[in-house]
């Protein structure tokens, strides 16, 4: 017999595997032996030691020893697998920490130029986390990618910025602003609006709700990239985001008393544009006050 197949018969021997995978796993050992002494005859490096290299790599690979695992076994093992990852999840990294599920983010350390919402200081606030609030010191939010950083703060006094899932993160609160993770939302045509995070301005039978968005560009005169800043403003009616531009495109969505809410705006001078949405919470609520 051929000294390669002879040696392939043995590996065949000592790793008995099912008959589904004898063939191919097989014919592969012997095309690599085949393949290792032609290149033995260049090279004349030992035949059994690339032989034990094979089988060591034909060991770790797995292939014989988990395919004879009954599917019980495996199915126990994957489900004592899962469970201890959600036990990660639960317990967290430390108890002080418990909200931290995220990655690792690279902050912009400009203090004008940056992709957050406000300043770019971590700032205190409050975030929801599996139904329940907590008092948190020092978060700040990426527009630009739509999510809530956490500046994290180790037990051996080094510190780094992780950006929170936002699937655990349904919820938070920063500069007197709250901002909530929204799916489905559709306008009134019923196209679907971008799933993210929405600050909400008025919370009640209305909803006003404020899209952020920052983009990056170059600046042609310095060669330097710049965040541009916008907004989207919408009435959330009847289930349907309803897009307001200005103060007469906002009474126009609600259905009375459009004079008394112009009275309540030139007494109480509010002024409501993309740059002032906190008017809209005075005079949503005024609005619905004046319809109960």
């Amino acid at each position: 017999m051929n000294p390669v197949f002879k040696h392939a018969e043995k590996v065949k021997l000592f790793y008995p595997l099912p008959p589904s995978h004898n063939l191919f796993v097989l014919m592969g050992i012997k095309f690599s032996l085949l393949h290792c002494k032609i290149s033995l005859l260049k090279t004349k490096i030992s035949l059994p030691k690339v032989i034990a290299i094979i089988l060591l790599l034909f060991m770790a690979s797995g292939f014989s020893y988990p395919q004879s695992i009954p599917f019980d076994i495996k199915e126990n093992f994957f489900t004592a697998g899962k469970q201890r990852l959600i036990d990660t999840i639960n317990k967290q990294t430390d108890v002080d920490y418990q909200i931290v599920v995220g990655r690792s983010h690279k902050p912009v350390v400009s203090r004008i130029n940056h992709p957050y919402f406000g300043s770019n200081e971590p700032v205190n606030g409050t975030l929801v986390f599996k139904n329940k609030h907590y008092q948190v010191n020092g978060l700040k939010y990426d527009i630009v990618n739509d999510r809530l950083i956490f500046y994290m703060q180790y037990k051996n006094h080094t510190a780094g910025f992780i950006s929170l899932d936002h699937n655990f993160i349904p919820e938070f609160r920063i500069y007197n602003s709250t901002f909530r993770y929204y799916k489905g939302l559709k306008n009134r045509f019923g196209f679907n609006l971008k799933e993210g995070y929405y600050q909400v301005v008025y919370d009640g039978k209305l909803k006003f709700l404020v899209r952020w968005e920052k983009s990056l560009s170059v600046n042609d005169a310095t060669e330097k990239n710049k965040y541009n800043e916008n907004n989207r403003m919408y009435l959330l009616k009847n289930n349907k985001m309803l897009r307001i531009y200005n103060i007469n495109s906002l009474l126009n969505k609600l259905n009375h008393n459009k004079r008394d809410i112009r009275t309540f705006i030139r007494d109480n001078n509010h002024h409501f544009n993309q740059s002032g949405v906190s008017a809209a919470f005075y005079i949503l609520d005024f609005y619905e006050n004046q319809t109960e």
